[in-house]
């Protein structure tokens, strides 16, 4: 772990620790000086003390006779000179003081005449630290008027084990104080720091969620004690009221932003400077065919190979736009993928912010009622167009033609006559269908579904004598809130299209059943079956499977658009399943009547 990477609390110790070392580190060479001048001074109170007790000696003789006898009192060795500097005793045996070594006794001559010529009569007078081999230490003093030196020569090597030793000894007394000053050092700092960590715990329920922490903080016993803290804890628990105030307005804001943003029916999507994704709602999800996960905090995809390549490319560019220019940029885009679908596009810059908000607009629908308009016009157009060409043309025949035969003159009447039919049934249907998108709910009263179909397929037999219509109940009444006579011309119509386009004799099956609170109208025939693509489109208005075909068949295309619009006023729904050359099954599903 790096310096900076450590804690405050980390950082205090180890710089105590370390200023505690480098104390002692440069108080070593101090305490070595310090123990040389108390061996010195201790050495000099040596012979301080024994000149002294020469000087209460009787006689010279009597103090000659005290130095000699010294030898066996003392671990070194000790000298008396005279004033003429010459050696009166020695505790040596033998009187050999010098042990024959001559540099050291001239040092020891040196020394003696230095403290005769200073005349220093008060105490030690020099200390000479020879060759690291003997240390000396001269005292002049005066007896009977007479001034003497006495001399006392240690050997360095003890004096410099003692140090040696004392060295060792106080190394292991800091060795131990260090490891003491540090683990007090730590348990100090650990203890103050205890209430710092109890804040910072605290602090961080914000990760955790757990508010409880922060507001408890304050009856801890450890702030109690501690003024300072207490105050700091007490501040830090207001600010966090505060903050968590503003973070649930904004968290409450956000949110219902979000909850408008997903109730819209268009496609939101938002970037940042950066065209980075920090938004994109439900129905923006459905529209790129990405999930948010793929998109938010990725850069907006400018295209994405096999889907949707083109919308991708001019929602990048009216993004970019928007954002750079701070302006509007509006364009549409119509998508195939099996489904035509039209959007509108417009991307807006944000205030305040350089990112940008696209909108996608699904107006298929009305370009979808557009485009049924203009194929309703067309088809009405010539359905109308073709009887009344075959009326005008009879019409212009009778007038040119004013004598003729009887059964020709009677075959023209028929057709005309047929075709001005058929252009009633044409507006009678569109009149019907007007009327029933109109239809509002109120009217519907209870009738009994069973016996509306019975009474269908009675209409239909009748027309179609040859149709074998079978009918399948589990109930002999099954209510349902419905227009009787609407629903009757819904169930006719399917009935009469299953007779008229299957091969005589017509096999039609007729189901229902109750399925919890629906019921279920299956009417099922073995006629030729429609193709798979037009399965989709048989339920708009003038639509035919097969045009010549349906003309023959005095069909133009409405009858299926009737059955879809009284089921979807009944609040029901119808599906159809079919296969060529096998037959037709439509299936009704309409809420039953709830009883009284």
């Amino acid at each position: 772990m790096t310096i900076k990477k450590m804690g405050y609390r980390q950082k205090i110790v180890i710089s105590q620790v370390v200023l505690f070392g480098f104390f002692i580190i440069l108080s070593l060479p101090f305490i070595e000086r310090a123990v040389v001048k108390v061996q010195l001074y201790s050495l000099n109170q040596f012979a301080l003390q024994i000149s002294d007790n020469l000087k209460k000696s009787p006689s010279e003789q009597e103090m000659i006779l005290s130095v000699q006898n010294l030898k066996a009192d003392i671990f070194t060795n000790v000298a008396l000179f005279d004033n003429k500097i010459k050696l009166l005793a020695s505790s040596k045996k033998g009187g050999d003081h010098f042990d024959n070594d001559l540099l050291l006794y001239n040092t020891s001559i040196e020394a003696a005449a230095n403290a005769l010529r200073d005349h220093e009569l008060s105490g030690v007078t020099d200390t000479i630290v020879f060759n690291r081999q003997y240390v000396i230490t001269t005292t002049l003093f005066e007896f009977q008027g007479k001034e003497y030196v006495f001399q006392g020569v240690f050997p360095y090597l003890p004096l410099e084990k003692f140090r040696y030793s004392f060295n060792i000894w106080f190394g292991s007394v800091c060795f131990v104080a260090f490891i003491i000053f540090a683990i007090s050092t730590w348990a100090i700092f650990s203890r103050l720091h205890k209430p710092i960590q109890q804040i910072i715990t605290a602090i961080k329920a914000y990760q955790s969620g757990d508010k409880i922490l922060m507001v408890d903080i304050l009856k801890n016993s450890d702030f109690s004690k501690d003024q300072d803290f207490g105050r700091l804890a007490h501040t830090i628990t207001m600010l966090n009221s505060q903050v968590q105030s503003q973070l649930e307005e904004l968290t409450s804001a956000k949110n219902e932003k979000e909850a408008i943003l997903e109730s819209l029916i268009e496609g939101v999507i938002a970037v940042d400077s950066d065209q980075i994704v920090t938004y994109v709602n439900f129905v923006g999800e459905k529209m790129l065919g990405m999930t948010k996960r793929e998109l938010i905090g990725l850069i907006f995809p400018e295209f994405r190979i096999g889907q949707n390549e083109e919308l991708f490319k001019k929602s990048t560019r009216l993004l970019d736009f928007a954002r750079k220019n701070k302006k509007l940029a509006i364009d549409s885009i119509e998508i195939d993928n099996g489904k035509r679908i039209h959007l509108d596009m417009v991307a807006a810059p944000i205030s305040n912010s350089k990112g940008a908000i696209l909108v996608l607009q699904d107006n298929s629908s009305q370009y979808k009622i557009v485009e049924m308009g203009k194929d309703f016009v067309a088809n009405a157009s010539h359905e109308l167009r073709t009887p009344i060409t075959i009326i005008k043309g009879f019409a212009e025949t009778l007038q040119d033609m004013k004598e003729m035969p009887a059964e020709t003159l009677s075959s023209v009447v028929d057709k005309i006559v047929r075709n001005c039919e058929r252009m009633e049934c044409l507006i009678k249907n569109l009149l019907t269908l007007a009327d029933i998108e109109n239809l509002s709910i109120s009217p519907f009263l209870k009738c009994d579904m069973i016996s509306l179909i019975e009474n269908c397929i009675q209409i239909v037999q009748a027309v179609y004598t040859d149709a074998i219509i079978t009918f399948q109940k589990d109930e002999s009444i099954l209510m349902v809130a419905a227009d009787g006579n609407l629903f009757e011309l819904a169930i006719i119509n399917l009935l009469t299209n299953a007779a008229k386009y299957s091969k005589p004799p017509a096999k039609i099956h007729v189901s229902i059943l109750q399925k919890e609170e629906m019921a279920e109208i299956v009417i099922k025939d073995q006629g030729i079956g429609i193709p798979p693509a037009d399965i989709g489109r048989i339920f708009e208005r003038f639509y035919t499977v097969d045009k010549a075909h349906s003309r023959k068949m005095g069909g133009a295309g409405l009858g299926l658009s009737l059955v879809k619009t009284i089921i979807d006023k009944h609040h029901g729904t119808i599906k159809v399943d079919s296969k060529i050359g096998e037959g037709t099954s439509f299936t009704i599903v309409v809420p039953i009547a709830k009883r009284p």
